[in-house]
């Protein structure tokens, strides 16, 4: 497999487990059943996130902005309630 860098057609290299990561290669991401819980189950800082995983984020978000609206909404709504309906006799 070949790659570039700047469009110019770079060496192959040949991936060796070393303490030393090669620079080139050390920076590719890659997403597999493997990696799944650390994006999903584990708080930490990613550096790659796969197409469609900021949804389950996206979507806490929208929640969280739904029950801070309908919070305050219900907090406007008793102050304008007449106390009559508070406390009937």
């Amino acid at each position: 497999m070949t790659y570039g860098v700047g469009g110019i057609v770079q060496p192959v290299e040949r991936w060796q487990d070393s303490p030393h990561p090669h620079p080139i290669l050390s920076a590719a991401s890659v997403f597999d059943s493997d990696c799944t819980a650390v994006h999903i189950r584990e708080k930490n800082e990613v550096t790659f996130w796969p197409f469609g995983l900021d949804v389950p984020d996206e979507l806490a978000a929208a929640c969280q902005a739904v029950k801070d609206a309908l919070a305050a909404e219900q907090k406007q709504l008793e102050k304008a309630c007449s106390l009559i309906f508070a406390t009937p006799t």
